[in-house]
């Protein structure tokens, strides 16, 4: 049998080193391509549950602070003058006439958290933090109308309500995955004296 013979190698198949090279460029690409969406998807996703977990901490401040408002009525004794236009502090009063206190704090604050939003059940004797460790607050504002007690000034007809402005953002330890989210929330007293 003759190797040398034309027709033998002809009929043997291979890939060139030009080929190998253009595959294997192709298949480099592809997989780079592959890896950047996948990281992108992950990213993405991190920040949407970053997202999801603050909006619900929010939901979850702005909830205890409207179930107080509804259950009780706001306390404007406990306010010099309510001439400004928002208060950085809520005063209120539920059923029994116990005052309850909302405001932001520096001080009695969960490990690591430079502001938070704190409740006080017992006249501002005591005071627990309501966010958790996860968030805390940029800003906090109570916007109270009427500005006089109604019932006082002999004006009934007028129902007090509370509008709460809620900025925070989330703590986490990764700058990329943090996000800041603002609710606001208009409240009325369910408390109708006449």
């Amino acid at each position: 049998m003759n190797f040398m013979n034309k027709n033998f190698i002809k009929e043997q198949g291979g890939f060139t080193l030009m080929e190998m090279v253009i595959v294997l460029a192709l298949f480099t690409t592809s997989s780079v391509i592959v890896a950047d969406i996948f990281i992108t998807l992950i990213n993405t996703q991190r920040k949407i549950i970053a997202q999801q977990k603050i909006l619900a901490e929010a939901r979850y401040s702005i909830d205890i602070i409207s179930r107080n408002i509804r259950m009780g009525t706001i306390s404007y004794s406990d306010y010099s003058s309510v001439e400004t236009p928002y208060e950085e502090e809520l005063y209120l009063k539920d059923i029994d006439d116990n005052k309850i206190f909302f405001k932001s704090s520096n001080t009695d604050c969960p490990t690591g958290i430079a502001k938070c939003l704190i409740m006080s059940i017992d006249e501002g004797a005591n005071w627990e933090s309501i966010t958790s460790k996860n968030i805390e607050i940029q800003d906090i504002r109570f916007y109270i109308r009427p500005t006089n007690d109604p019932f006082d000034d002999g004006d009934p007809n007028i129902q007090p309500r509370v509008t709460v402005l809620l900025n925070i953002k989330s703590s986490s330890a990764f700058s990329n995955y943090q996000s800041e989210i603002a609710l606001q929330s208009t409240l009325s007293t369910r408390i109708y004296n006449r």
